[in-house]
């Protein structure tokens, strides 16, 4: 029998099943080496039970094995030709050694002489590689989380139950717990889209439509959006006359979108994450710059009467806000009326040397 070893990206290999039992995992000791972090160092094993048969035997791992679109951990699995399963995101296929296979391709390119290669120094001792930080390690176990089936549900429950409660909040309407419903409902089916998307450009990459996973991944990022709208809108709301406020928003909105494409990647390409990370900056960095083009091509510098300043309240006691005093406010005006004089002193010989409306019109 013939196990077929296929990796996430696609990549497969083959290992003939000549002598058993068969240890199968992420550690070096193994028969079968799996580069999958979601493989323990020993995951599974092959051998034959008391009355001959071939079996699967998961060794107590973390993610357990999937059969049937079902997870086993710790009961044998009988193995026979056609049978697959998954360990971590790797796919194991077991195969006849007499199967048929298609028919060789006609090669019809000229034969090119092949350049020989050097070989690899063998003087030199390999780079250790480095531990993993006790933060890293967190960072990774909730990012497993997250794209975990339970993980996903609990973000979506909790995503929907907050977007139902802050639109709740800030409606007046009678019927306003209908319509924070509605609008959680409506933020749900979008993210249902939006993960959708995702997983089919991950079956096109890497033969996996990981859903569920993305789902949680948007369910996280609308989350973090609700609550950088919330912080932003109480900065604002405190702060409404600081330039660092804009700048700030615009930072977070931008790390939240890099993070959320980078969390969508991880699941639907086989990237480092360095390379997730930079190709998730580049995707946004074009993205603002589409827009910053858009709104030059569109800007109207239309003179406007009317003042544009932020207008949000908060439930906060009025000695815990900000203010200024009225001497402080009557030294803005005096200045604002100084600029304003000025202004009309330099546009005056302007207005007297211009021609009266009737004789321009004759």
């Amino acid at each position: 029998m013939i196990l077929e070893v296929e990796r996430a990206d696609g990549a497969r290999s083959w290992h003939r099943l000549r002598s058993l039992p068969l240890h199968v995992g992420r550690g070096y000791a193994n028969d079968v080496i799996l580069d999958d972090p979601y493989v323990d160092a020993r995951h599974v094993l092959l051998t034959r039970d008391a009355v001959g048969v071939l079996v699967l035997q998961d060794l107590g791992s973390v993610n357990g094995v999937v059969a049937d679109g079902a997870t086993v951990r710790g009961q044998p699995l009988v193995v026979e030709p056609g049978r697959e399963v998954r360990v971590g995101r790797t796919t194991l296929r077991f195969r006849a050694a007499d199967e048929a296979v298609a028919p060789a391709l006609v090669d019809a390119s000229p034969i090119a002489p092949v350049a020989a290669l050097p070989l690899p120094r063998t003087d030199v001792p390999p780079a250790p590689l480095p531990a993993p930080t006790r933060a890293r390690a967190g960072v990774d176990a909730l990012g497993a989380w997250i794209t975990t089936p339970v993980g996903s549900l609990a973000l979506v429950v909790v995503a929907m139950g907050a977007f139902a409660f802050n639109g709740w909040l800030g409606s007046s309407a009678r019927a306003s717990a209908s319509d924070a419903f509605g609008g959680a409902f409506a933020f749900a089916a979008m993210g249902a889209l939006w993960a959708g998307a995702w997983a089919l450009a991950g079956r096109v990459a890497v033969h996996r439509l990981r859903f569920v996973g993305h789902v949680g991944v948007a369910a996280a990022g609308a989350l973090g959006a609700l609550a950088t709208s919330i912080a932003i809108g109480w900065l604002t709301f405190l702060f409404p006359d600081r330039t660092a406020v804009e700048l700030l928003s615009s930072v977070l909105v931008t790390a939240l979108v890099v993070a959320v494409i980078a969390g969508h990647l991880a699941l639907a390409s086989t990237l480092a994450p360095r390379r997730r990370w930079r190709n998730a900056g580049i995707a946004v960095g074009v993205i603002i710059g589409i827009g910053a083009l858009a709104s030059l091509a569109g800007d109207d510098d239309a003179f406007s009467d009317v003042p544009s300043y932020p207008g949000v309240l908060k439930p906060m006691p009025a000695a815990w806000v900000p203010t200024q005093s009225v001497d402080e406010f009557g030294s803005v005006m005096r200045e604002l009326r100084k600029d304003a004089d000025e202004l009309a002193a330099q546009q005056a010989p302007e207005r007297e040397s211009a021609p009266p409306a009737d004789s321009a019109g004759r």
